[in-house]
């Protein structure tokens, strides 16, 4: 089977986006982001307490008010931070890779995958294929070496072709591993 395509700008968000989410690091910037303002500005009213007196509750009410509205937005703060230095990196064209620039092409035989990139080749054997993720947009197939080839569901045209093509990898995949929807 053969798969042609290029590269565009939500091939890369897209990837970038599933590669935090599964790695988490998604979720502990959110979590230290979450955490960290709050700390700081609750350790500076431990150390002004002194000096306040008597209306020192005052800004520990304000304090508690900023950190139940902060921990409440904070996940879509964080999201539009993520999404803003992705779309800023895409502008810098030394952060994308030759795939953006030149055609790609994948085909999956009885040895492996190889991805073709106008004459750039990479052969993967089928024993070092550890996880092959389904995404709405996308395919991501990990390696055992830790990286990643992404395939664009927009390349495989149809769904009877995205059928296929999962049959194949499925077909050479180890049994310990598999497809994850």
């Amino acid at each position: 089977m053969e798969i042609k395509f290029r590269y565009i700008d939500e091939d890369y968000i897209e990837f970038n986006k599933f590669y935090n989410e599964y790695l988490g690091l998604n979720k502990r910037g959110r979590l230290t982001n979450s955490i960290l303002l709050p700390g700081i500005l609750f350790l500076v009213l431990l150390t002004i307490v002194e000096s306040l007196g008597v209306f020192f509750m005052i800004p520990f009410l304000i304090w508690i008010i900023f950190t139940i509205i902060w921990i409440v937005f904070n996940k879509s703060i964080y999201n539009y931070k993520f999404n803003k230095s992705l779309k800023y990196a895409l502008r810098n064209d030394k952060m994308k890779g030759i795939d953006f620039y030149k055609d790609t092409k994948i085909t999956l035989s009885d040895e492996g995958i190889k991805k073709d990139v106008e004459g750039i080749e990479i052969k993967v054997k089928w024993e070092a294929l550890e996880k092959v993720y389904v995404d709405k947009k996308n395919i991501y197939i990990k390696l055992v070496n830790a990286t990643y080839i992404n395939i664009p569901i927009r390349a495989l045209e149809n769904n009877k072709r995205k059928e296929e093509f999962l049959k194949i990898i499925n077909k050479y995949i180890k049994s310990d591993f598999g497809l994850i929807y």
